[in-house]
């Protein structure tokens, strides 16, 4: 650590150095911040909810459930996406000019 700050490696790099050092402190700050708003929200949640207010889900949909709310490695390696089921014809809008034109839409999402 001693070495980093040498003279020989002139101005540009130790003021570089210190730019980076400040960034990576400054970065971290939001991951300092985090617990507190995670503890707000998880009393609020049991407040509104309940204290077991997972026993009402069924067990089929518990076991698809993450195992806690918030895993701090998925903000960076982000959320597997899964299947989305989505039932064929849903109607979500009627677009036309008039009342005698209008075509339903359906929301069929077949990509």
């Amino acid at each position: 650590m001693l070495t980093i700050f040498r003279r020989q490696q002139g101005w540009l790099y130790n003021t570089s150095l210190v730019c980076s050092l400040l960034a990576l402190i400054l970065s971290l700050i939001p991951l300092l911040q985090f617990p507190a708003p995670n503890t707000r929200i998880a009393a609020k949640v049991q407040a509104v909810l309940g204290a077991d207010y997972l026993a009402t889900v069924p067990q089929i949909e518990q076991a698809q459930l993450r195992p806690q709310p918030f895993i701090l490695a998925d903000a960076f390696r982000g959320i597997p996406v899964r299947e989305v089921r989505i039932p064929e014809g849903v109607v979500f809008a009627f677009p036309g000019s008039s009342e005698t034109e209008t075509q339903p839409l359906p929301a069929d999402a077949n990509w």
